[in-house]
């Protein structure tokens, strides 16, 4: 992210994100484990900001709080008009249209619609969650498409943030316990993870 202007403050506290995240989790039949996936990524994308981008002008029309030159990306998702890493842009609107992009419960829902139907299975592993946001996202990192273990690294602070989220407010779903993650033997709480993508159709 390369930040050029940030406002005062954002349009949204990180509290109000989650519980926002979380209402379009439940809305398609999802849980806990879905809402800190989404979560993860926004903070690696955009730390809770909504930003504009001049590369792709339109997005001013819409409300934000900042504004970055990270290629086309835009929003909270850092969702841009063409999939990742094609330039000059011809699949527009890969992500939906603007208004979609720039608002959070539409790019969420959008994120979450690509999310594998198995994603449980990074129920205990943030670094195999991030590899399911990597298979959303398609991100790339100084070219690298497989460098996904950005996301991994947000595993903790986004179950801490949505139980202070969701403090107090009952939910329809039973809430998935966080598991208490050892890192594995010869794997540093925060490694440089190389997984292989497995790009969604």
């Amino acid at each position: 992210m390369g930040w050029v202007w940030e406002a005062d403050r954002p349009l949204r506290t990180q509290e109000q994100i989650a519980r926002e995240v979380h209402e379009v989790s439940l809305e398609r039949g999802l849980d806990d484990l879905a809402t800190v996936l989404a979560l993860m990524c926004i903070r690696q994308e955009s730390d809770f900001w909504c930003p504009w981008n001049a590369k792709d002008p339109t997005s001013k029309n819409y409300p934000h709080d900042s504004q970055s030159d990270d290629g086309r990306s835009v929003g909270y998702l850092q969702q841009q008009n063409g999939i990742a890493g094609e330039n000059p842009p011809g699949n527009q609107n890969w992500w939906g249209p603007m208004a979609q992009r720039m608002d959070l419960r539409g790019s969420v829902n959008e994120f979450l619609s690509r999310l594998s139907n198995d994603y449980h299975a990074a129920a205990d592993d943030p670094y195999r969650a991030a590899q399911f946001i990597q298979n959303v996202q398609r991100s790339y990192w100084n070219g690298d498409p497989g460098h996904a273990g950005y996301y991994g690294k947000h595993w903790a602070y986004c179950w801490s943030l949505l139980r202070r989220a969701l403090e107090g407010t009952p939910t329809p779903v039973v809430p998935i316990t966080p598991p208490s993650v050892k890192p594995k033997p010869g794997i540093s709480p925060n490694p440089a993870w190389r997984g292989d993508p497995v790009w969604l159709p």
